[in-house]
């Protein structure tokens, strides 16, 4: 947040922001004529921050605060001053149709520099020498390696950048320029813009928002921030606050914990805190499990959860474990979860094994039975679920998701307290990273999870007089 003395520039012609208060207020028509008259709205307050050296600089925050068009002008400016070889990069361009090319052509010509600049057909070139290319970043070796003599890289739509990207990108843009005297005169920069994801993506990992490196640039602009806002983005953003409060903390303000294309929500999932009740209130208590195809890095891992049902009106994690592990290291950690949950002294013993009928699913059936462990196959038409995987997510928000058109606060699906499971909040982040564009990473723990709602539902659990609860994410 800017200083008091910067307030002004967190404005459009139209509407101002009031920081003692809070809270947007329409300008009087005295300050809209001096508004007008000083084109405070012409840049960001954070502008001339681009122009300083710094090795990173990394600006995030969500929809409407001009990112794009800020580095754009500052770009443009910097390589007005002297020749610069600078490079446009995304992680996937499939063509210069997904680049950042047209919105700096758009700005050239509304700062007025098209004497200066001219576009060609793969780049824009200034008539001091410096270069503007465009250039994808996964998959492409080379277009890694033409970064080594860049005076700049800006990374745009960072969040979508993978760790791989990140980690070759970064120390292969190394440019560095000396005076005869051996003072460092000019050190390369790689700069990045992104909306926050529902989780956090590398590049907020590597450039948290409390930032403790004196070599970068960084900060969260939100549409507050943009000194030329549209009306029609105010007004929606202020409409998406009333309405949908989880939704505008993360589009609107670039929060983690919720995109538009969440299937589950962190907030539909309630807590509980006694579970020596929760257990003696269970009815029936089952194990799922999901199985890995590889063990590799990049692989899921193999989930076991234990579950209970109470009375077909409430379902409860009790307990899970996750790993990757080798085969025979799996059936020894199946069968110690088995165990666990089968000793009278624990509680409630467990009746059923449900593994996936996928990868190495179909061996463990097998080798548990072989133990008298009563291992049954899970597949999702048996429980009138949908086989692609998004669908079947979606279907599993109905259940998790409380009926607010009932009036209800809270869904039927209850997880442990971090004093029962100190690793549920990872569990509610990796279910809130699975989203409708099906650019999550891993899905396992949840499709464990899956597994154990449809299970309940099929015992007649999570849609009580046989109701279907409203459709999450705007549907019905």
């Amino acid at each position: 947040m800017a200083t008091l003395q910067q307030a002004v520039h967190f404005a459009t012609q139209y509407h101002i922001y009031d920081e003692g208060m809070g809270v947007w207020r329409e300008r009087n028509e005295h300050e809209q004529h001096e508004a007008a008259n000083a084109q405070v709205y012409d840049r960001a307050w954070w502008w001339p921050e681009l122009l300083k050296p710094k090795r990173y600089k990394a600006v995030d925050g969500g929809r409407g605060g001009a990112k794009s068009w800020t580095f754009a002008q500052a770009l443009l400016h910097l390589g007005s001053q002297r020749p610069l070889f600078i490079v446009c990069a995304r992680e996937i361009q499939n063509s210069l149709a997904d680049s950042v090319k047209k919105l700096i052509e758009d700005e050239i010509r509304r700062m007025n520099l098209e004497s200066y600049y001219r576009s060609t057909r793969e780049e824009i070139q200034g008539v001091n020498g410096t270069r503007f290319v465009f250039k994808g970043l996964r998959s492409n070796p080379d277009a890694v390696k033409s970064l080594e003599g860049c005076d700049i890289c800006w990374v745009e739509e960072a969040q979508s950048i993978s760790q791989e990207s990140l980690d070759m990108l970064i120390p292969t843009v190394r440019k560095e320029e000396y005076n005869d005297d051996g003072e460092l005169v000019w050190q390369s920069e790689v700069w990045f813009s992104w909306n926050e994801k529902a989780v956090m993506c590398p590049v907020g990992e590597r450039f948290p928002k409390d930032n403790p490196y004196d070599n970068t640039y960084r900060l969260r602009v939100n549409y507050y921030d943009n000194p030329f806002l549209p009306s029609v983005l105010f007004e929606e953003a202020q409409a998406c606050r009333v309405l949908f409060p989880a939704r505008y903390r993360s589009i609107w303000l670039g929060e983690t914990g919720h995109t538009e294309f969440q299937i589950l929500r962190p907030e539909w999932w309630p807590l509980y805190v006694d579970y020596t009740d929760v257990e003696r209130r269970c009815t029936y208590k089952f194990i799922t499990a999901d199985t890995a195809f590889e063990t590799g890095q990049e692989n899921d891992y193999s989930v076991f959860q234990c579950w209970g049902i109470e009375n077909r009106q409430r379902l409860y994690m009790l307990d899970e474990v996750y790993g990757k592990w080798e085969f025979p290291e799996l059936v020894t950690q199946a069968r110690k979860f088995w165990k666990k949950h089968s000793d009278p002294t624990y509680g409630r013993q467990v009746r059923e094994f449900w593994v996936e009928k996928k990868a190495s699913g179909h061996s463990l059936i097998q080798t548990l039975r072989r133990e008298k462990i009563k291992a049954r196959g899970w597949l999702p038409k048996k429980f009138q679920f949908p086989d692609n995987k998004i669908a079947g997510f979606k279907e599993m928000s109905w259940i998790v998701a409380p009926d607010v058109a009932s009036g209800e606060t809270t869904g039927d699906v209850w997880l442990p307290h971090e004093s029962i499971y100190p690793d549920i909040d990872s569990f509610i982040d990796h279910c809130g990273a699975i989203s409708e564009d099906d650019s999550h990473e891993h899905d396992d723990r949840g499709d464990a999870a899956k597994m154990a709602v449809s299970i309940f539902r099929k015992m007649g659990g999570g849609r009580k007089h046989g109701r279907r609860p409203t459709k999450p994410n705007g549907g019905t």
